[in-house]
């Protein structure tokens, strides 16, 4: 079993502001994430699981969960940040970010799994970034999982482009060593 560091390296008691962001390029940026998942925490937007590791932890499984639709007015909107979650594929980068580092994730698969499946977000021994969001859109029945793999972690200078992905940066880093602990 994986074990996650206390919740004062998020910056706060529960539903209080975590001390990263998510970049997901396109269409979500510097979206906060908050320490939890109940409902309450995923209006204020996306929630970490209670157990999830956080960014740069070896082998670590940071898993987040938000909300794929909004229903206003009677019609389902996409102001929200999952809503396009399943238009991620082969070559896309997400990112988390903290103070000190970026963390670069290429995404690696979706699958859709029953509510009660919980294994997507359990620790399995390699540095991922799971993404959780009830599917399919205004039904809601089952849960698209979105997994990427941490390929590097990066000073947060703030002079990162941010590429969403693209064959010249994915042939270099084919050639990287896997991704350093942020220690």
């Amino acid at each position: 079993r994986c074990d996650r560091r206390a919740a004062a390296v998020l910056g706060g008691p529960p539903a209080g502001p975590a001390d990263f962001d998510t970049e997901f390029l396109d269409y979500i940026l510097a979206v906060a994430v908050v320490d939890g998942t109940d409902e309450a925490t995923l209006l204020q937007g996306l929630g970490l699981y209670e157990y999830a590791q956080l960014p740069g932890e070896t082998g670590g499984n940071v898993s987040i969960a938000g909300h794929r639709n909004w229903v206003r007015n009677g019609q389902i909107t996409d102001d929200v940040p999952f809503y396009y979650l399943d238009t991620l594929t082969d070559g896309d980068f997400l990112y988390l970010t903290d103070e000190t580092h970026i963390y670069q994730y290429l995404w690696e698969k979706s699958y859709v799994v029953e509510p009660s499946d919980w294994s997507p977000i359990y620790c399995h021994g390699d540095s991922t970034l799971t993404l959780t969001t009830c599917t399919p859109i205004g039904v809601a029945d089952h849960r698209l999982i979105i997994q990427a793999r941490l390929i590097r972690i990066l000073d947060n200078d703030g002079t990162f482009p941010y590429p969403a992905g693209s064959a010249e940066e994915l042939e270099a880093l084919s050639d990287a060593q896997p991704a350093p602990s942020a220690g």
